[in-house]
């Protein structure tokens, strides 16, 4: 609900539902709650809706597309399901696994950039690393292409590169003082001069001559 203005929010008036101590309100009005977050079975949770959608203009505000993209990346956050990203050298993973234990661990299949996985994910001349427990992942510290998988299946494919350093190389920043007397230097210091500068300003001075001894005449 971060940041989401409502204000504009038009409900009918309707008997309201009840919510539990356990529920989550995420949006009040008066003492009368909106909306709010019910848990359910399996660690489900669903988003409840206490007025009339079609008797509101809830479809047609910003505030609430966004609402619902949010709840739905927490949903999909949630569920183990095959990605497909590309990587930068040692770049942390959020990864969504089953559990993992010594008896179904997961592995990290590592391929050089020569050697691409084929179209069914499968990888040659492989590097493989086991994880038996839940752990922080990050992506190999060399350019590769790398398959973490579960089980046989996979969860995450991926393309590995090294970032260009030199994008976020900070280590020569320093604060800079000009003072008056060092804004000419800095303006010569980023101005392109023009070359022809010289003969323009001698055909100004000849202009200025040729009409002056034209007009001394009258």
């Amino acid at each position: 609900m971060e940041g989401l203005n409502w204000q504009s929010l038009l409900i009918k008036a309707i008997p309201p539902l009840s919510h539990t101590e356990t529920d989550e309100v995420i949006l009040w009005q008066g003492s009368r709650a909106l909306i709010f977050l019910r848990m359910l079975a399996n660690n489900k949770s669903c988003i409840i809706f206490n007025f009339d959608l079609q008797h509101s203009n809830f479809m047609k505000t910003e505030a609430a597309v966004v609402l619902m993209l949010r709840f739905f990346e927490q949903i999909r956050d949630k569920k183990p399901n095959r990605e497909q990203l590309t990587t930068e050298t040692s770049q942390p993973l959020k990864l969504v696994t089953p559990p993992i234990t010594k008896d179904s661990p997961i592995t990290m299949e590592i391929s050089d950039l020569e050697t691409p996985p084929s179209s069914s994910g499968e990888i040659k001349n492989k590097i493989i690393n086991t994880y038996s427990r839940n752990q922080n992942l990050t992506a190999p510290d060399t350019p590769c292409f790398f398959v973490i998988s579960h089980a046989g299946k996979p969860l995450l494919s991926a393309a590995n590169y090294f970032a260009d350093t030199r994008e976020a190389d900070f280590s020569s920043c320093a604060e800079s003082y000009l003072p008056a007397s060092t804004n000419p230097s800095a303006v010569d210091r980023h101005t392109s001069e023009d070359h022809l500068w010289r003969y323009w300003a001698c055909l100004a001075l000849f202009a200025t001559l040729a009409s002056w001894f034209y007009s001394r005449s009258k």
